[in-house]
């Protein structure tokens, strides 16, 4: 079946161009994130620490958080009670016990909780400040101006 004449789809008109030109370049984008690196150096100090001191910050830093997480939980659930019992109409024996002896029971627990966590905290302090008073300052070292170092890798088996 033909295509009446006004149906077609028009053909692009050949340009003069000289044969050494082309229509356009093509130049393809980035795609995804562009990485720039910078580069950057800076001092820091390090600290000679035995595994068994990492391991009294980690216990310390654990108990703290601990303590803390129970204190705060001890002490709403006494608000929780106290709550309760304010917007009770009736208060059974049992709402009477736990408002008057169980609440306050749990607000010294939240207490002595939080006694435990701020020494656990402390502790955790005076052993970091027990490493930094007993560690000294050694001369910084770089690899670029000692000769001492060496720059190849030096391979540990025997």
């Amino acid at each position: 079946m033909c295509k009446p004449k006004n149906l077609r789809t028009p053909r692009r008109a050949k340009r003069n161009m000289p044969n050494n030109q082309t229509t356009g370049s093509y130049t393809p984008a980035p795609r995804g994130a562009t990485i720039e690196t910078a580069y950057v150096g800076r001092e820091v100090k390090v600290y000679g620490v035995l595994e068994s001191e990492v391991k009294a910050i980690a216990m310390f830093n654990t108990l703290s958080t601990t303590c803390f997480s129970l204190c705060a939980g001890l002490f709403f659930c006494a608000v929780g009670i106290w709550a309760n019992a304010a917007f009770v109409e009736k208060a059974t024996a049992t709402g009477d016990i736990l408002a008057h002896f169980v609440a306050p029971a749990l607000c010294v627990l939240a207490l002595v909780a939080a006694g435990v966590a701020i020494w656990a905290r402390k502790s955790s302090g005076s052993t970091w400040d027990t490493i930094c008073r007993e560690s000294k300052a050694v001369p910084s070292v770089s690899a670029t101006t000692s000769p001492s170092v060496p720059t190849t890798p030096v391979s540990l088996k025997g």
